[in-house]
C-alpha cells in the first residue's frame, strides 16, 4: 500500500499521499517515478535520476540513514501463512520451514539471523511470496504488516492470514541525494505539522 500503480496507471498509496501533503504545504511540485524492481530506487538516487526516495529500515537504524527525514511511520514485520496454520511466536519457529521472502529486502537478514535453518525462497514481490504460500510451495512468508494486510484483504482473504509477529519493526521516511539535503528540515517540519486527522486518513 506504500506506492503502486492503480488500474488507471496512476501512482497511489500511502507515500504519494504524504508527498502530496508536503508538496501542498511547501508550495513545490514533486514528480513521482515508479521503479521496476526492488533496489532500483537506491540506484536512481545514487546516479542522480531521483532526488529523493523512500527508506525502509529497522526502526533502530532509522536515525543512521544519511540525508533523511525523521521516520513518519513505523510498522511491525509479521509472518503470514495458510489460514489453517497454527500461530507462530517469532521467527525462530520458522526453522526448517520453507519461507518466501522478497529478494534484497531487510527481512532476509532477519531470517538468516533468527532462523538460520529455514529454507529461503527469494521472490520479486510480496504478492509473489503470498502466491507461493497459497500454492503450498512455501510454508510461510514475512513482510511489513501494512502491505501484507492489504494484500490479504484484496486477494487472499480465504487462503492466508497473519500467523504472528517477528518482533521487528520497520521505520519509513524520505532520503535525499546529498545535494538536496538542505531540504530535509523543511520536509520534517511539514510532516510534523500534518494534522492528526489527515495522518489517520492516509
Amino acid at each position: 500500500p506504500f506506492s503502486y500503480l492503480d488500474d488507471s496507471g496512476q501512482l497511489t498509496g500511502i507515500l504519494p499521499e504524504y508527498l502530496a501533503h508536503i508538496a501542498h504545504a511547501l508550495g513545490i511540485r514533486i514528480e513521482q517515478i515508479a521503479q521496476p524492481t526492488p533496489g532500483a530506487e537506491g540506484r536512481a538516487l545514487a546516479t542522480g535520476a531521483a532526488d529523493l526516495i523512500v527508506y525502509v529500515n529497522p526502526d533502530r537504524l532509522a536515525a543512521a540513514v544519511p540525508d533523511a527525514t525523521q521516520a513518519f511511520e513505523t510498522y511491525p514485520v509479521v509472518i503470514a501463512g495458510p489460514r489453517n496454520a497454527a500461530p507462530v511466536n517469532g521467527v525462530a519457529q520458522l526453522s526448517r520451514k520453507l519461507v518466501a521472502v522478497v529478494e534484497r529486502s531487510l527481512n532476509l537478514e532477519l531470517l538468516r539471523h533468527d532462523a538460520p535453518t529455514a529454507q529461503l525462497i527469494e521472490t520479486g514481490s510480496l504478492d509473489a511470496s503470498m502466491k507461493l504460500v497459497r500454492s503450498g510451495e512455501a510454508d510461510a512468508m514475512i513482510g511489513n504488516l501494512a502491505a501484507i494486510d492489504v494484500l490479504i484483504q484484496k486477494e487472499y482473504a480465504g487462503d492466508l492470514k497473519v500467523l504472528g509477529s517477528t518482533g521487528a519493526q520497520q521505520a519509513i521516511g524520505f532520503q535525499f541525494r546529498p545535494e538536496c539535503a538542505p531540504v530535509v528540515p523543511l520536509f520534517d517540519r511539514a510532516l510534523a505539522a500534518m494534522p492528526e486527522a489527515e495522518r489517520i486518513a492516509i
